[in-house]
């Protein structure tokens, strides 16, 4: 499966495992709409995995239930060996949206501490959000409000904010989307150099297959609606990555077979008997 990176790959365990998952929903209009249907799917401990497929396949959808943000309709979701429920009120998931969503009257070390904040766990708080907002390289920048950051810096805030509290695994919303290509080449480089310190296991949605690539142990592209699972790939590079990558042929190659396989995702029909 994925390349152990660095030596200290993916452990044996799994941190996330979905069976039979469905999710639908009822549109104002009255209509049932499939988001996701029979989506089976394990993440190993300490696995970066990305999501890819068209819009509308589901793969925010998939996070969500995940996270215990929304309720499933169908299937199971085992989060490090417990309810979805559980592990969130553990604090054991971090989530990170694409906008940042960052408090405006709040510094950016009063934004990472806020989560300490709500569990109650003030004593050495500050000193926690400092130590992670130097972890994403804003450490000079604590006192910085939001209206003085760039979208570049806000996100890598809301990153530590993320980060904060420790969580095993951390799901991630296409959080490099609105960003230029030099920023978000930047922060793609970040995130795997905090991942390597950290460990946590990451699930992270992207619309771009390069950064899939550059960032995974493994890609999992999903079909068009009613969104489900069509392809698995393991990224067998070596880590550490560097921006030389990008141009190699077996990085190019990686890209050219995920393109394929969203082609072919688009225009699959459901599976017969779905809708």
């Amino acid at each position: 499966m994925g390349h152990s990176p660095g030596g200290h790959g993916p452990r044996d365990g799994a941190a996330l495992v979905v069976r039979g998952l469905g999710k639908c929903f009822v549109s104002a209009a009255g209509e049932r709409v499939d988001a996701l249907t029979g989506v089976d799917l394990t993440v190993r401990e300490g696995e970066f995995v990305s999501l890819i497929g068209p819009s509308g396949c589901g793969k925010s959808t998939l996070l969500r239930l995940i996270a215990d943000l929304i309720a499933p309709t169908a299937g199971s979701i085992d989060v490090l060996g417990r309810l979805p429920v559980m592990a969130r009120k553990a604090r054991e998931i971090g989530f990170i949206f694409q906008d940042a969503a960052l408090l405006p009257w709040r510094d950016a070390l009063g934004n990472v501490l806020m989560p300490l904040e709500v569990l109650g766990r003030r004593h050495g708080g500050e000193a926690r959000a400092q130590e992670a907002l130097e972890l994403v390289g804003l450490g000079t920048f604590a006192r910085a409000y939001p209206h003085e950051m760039s979208g570049g810096m806000r996100q890598r805030v809301s990153i530590a904010r993320a980060l904060v509290t420790e969580p095993k695994i951390l799901l991630m919303d296409e959080p490099f989307g609105a960003l230029d290509e030099f920023t978000r080449s930047h922060l793609n480089n970040l995130l795997t150099e905090v991942w390597e310190r950290t460990r946590s296991t990451v699930l992270f949605v992207t619309h771009s297959i390069q950064e899939a690539v550059y960032l995974s142990d493994r890609i999992v592209v999903m079909g068009a609606r009613p969104g489900r699972i069509i392809r698995e790939v393991d990224v067998a590079l070596a880590r550490p990555r560097t921006e030389r990558l990008r141009a190699e042929r077996a990085f190019l190659e990686y890209e050219g077979l995920l393109r394929q396989e969203l082609y072919q995702g688009f225009h699959l029909a459901a599976p017969q008997g779905e809708a």
